[in-house]
């Protein structure tokens, strides 16, 4: 059993950054990369299927939409950030469809304390205690985070050992797949189920218990994306983006590009 994290994949400025006592956590998975930082003790942690023993100082990073879960036998403390591609787009387009035979790494003690400064600022909140304990941590502004964020992923990358990815055949991979190679046409629940060959209402049940959101929502947030890439790189006109994105009109994609990021597209543009 596993479950989507709807906070962890909508939106293009995602970041989230936590440190847990006795880390635990069922299998789950989401759009935002995954960096978990061992401070003390060691973890377990399961990510795309291998098994790593984390130990002080080592840290894993998840790629996006790959299953991975945590557990703590004995004690451990243990920074978890999740934040957006967009804040390491070059890094993104690197590891963009591949899959990494290896995501653990002991990082030099220069990269270390340099990322943890920047990472580790004002205390937002607290638990109450519980399982996961945790203390939430504020996010540091643009620039900073950018380049800690590089400087994290810049020392991983050549440990990461990354192949063309083989995505297995399970449901799960399906639908996300599905929906990354067809986001900019106009398609639906039912034209997914039509085109893996599920029942309609199989695959609905499914789908929303896995994503937690409906797949409109989902569609448009990859649209969204889509579209904000384009604002900022080309010179098309909006009604182009809009259509180009997989939106019917330029109504239809300022209303939903509010909705979902909060401004109308002609804001990225002023």
């Amino acid at each position: 059993m596993f479950f989507h994290q709807p906070d962890n994949s909508i939106g293009d400025d995602v970041y989230n950054a936590f440190v847990y006592d006795d880390i635990q956590w069922m299998p789950h998975l989401h759009k935002g990369f995954e960096l978990a930082v061992v401070l003390e003790g060691q973890a377990q942690a399961e990510n795309d299927g291998k098994q790593y023993v984390l130990r002080q100082g080592e840290a894993m990073l998840v790629l996006p939409y790959r299953l991975h879960s945590y557990a703590s036998p004995t004690h451990s403390k243990t920074l978890v950030i999740v934040f957006s591609g967009n804040y390491v787009s070059a890094f993104s387009r690197l590891v963009a469809e591949s899959d990494a035979e290896n995501c653990s790494v002991s990082f030099h003690k220069e990269t270390f304390d340099y990322a943890m400064k920047i990472f580790l600022g004002r205390v937002l909140s607290r638990s109450d205690g519980g399982q996961n304990t945790w203390v939430k941590y504020e996010k540091p502004d643009t620039l900073r985070l950018k380049a800690a964020l590089y400087a994290v992923c810049a020392e991983m990358y050549p440990t990461l050992k990354l192949v063309k990815a083989k995505r297995n055949n399970s449901l799960l991979y399906e639908m996300i797949t599905y929906i990354e190679s067809n986001y900019t046409a106009d398609i639906s629940l039912s034209s997914m189920a039509d085109a893996l060959g599920y029942d309609f209402r199989y695959l609905s049940r499914i789908f929303s218990r896995t994503f937690g959101v409906n797949f409109k929502t989902l569609v448009n947030q990859y649209r969204c994306d889509h579209a904000k890439t384009l604002i900022r790189d080309s010179d098309a006109t909006l009604s182009e983006i809009a259509l180009t994105s997989g939106f019917q009109s330029i109504r239809s994609f300022n209303r939903v590009f509010r909705e979902i990021t909060g401004d109308y597209p002609s804001a990225l543009r002023r």
